[in-house]
């Protein structure tokens, strides 16, 4: 493989996911966020945070979390492009484990 193969957003994404892949989480969080997107089914960040709750602080509490299920995969989303706040995710247990 050379450089050009192997530096892509899939690459990124991995690095930037695994420091939340086996943080400690808070069991509330990880169901309130697993439920609210079985129920909208999809979702960005953005969006799904923005249903969690108005307080920016909350969301800065939760969105660890979304990245550790991201990691986990427990939510899913195409890593092979760049992951911000407007990326696609789904839930897992209603569409099955692609990623």
């Amino acid at each position: 493989m050379t450089e050009r193969e192997i530096r892509t957003p899939h690459l990124d994404n991995v690095k930037f996911l695994r420091h939340y892949r086996h943080i400690n989480v808070e069991t509330a969080h990880v169901h309130e966020l697993l439920e609210r997107l079985r129920v909208l089914r999809e979702a960005t960040p953005e969006a799904l945070l923005a249903t969690i709750s108005d307080d920016v602080w909350h969301k800065a509490q939760v969105l660890p979390v979304l990245w550790h299920l991201v990691a986990q995969r427990q939510v899913g989303t195409d890593l092979r492009h760049a992951l911000t706040m407007h990326s696609h995710l789904w839930s897992v247990a209603s569409r099955g484990r692609d990623t």
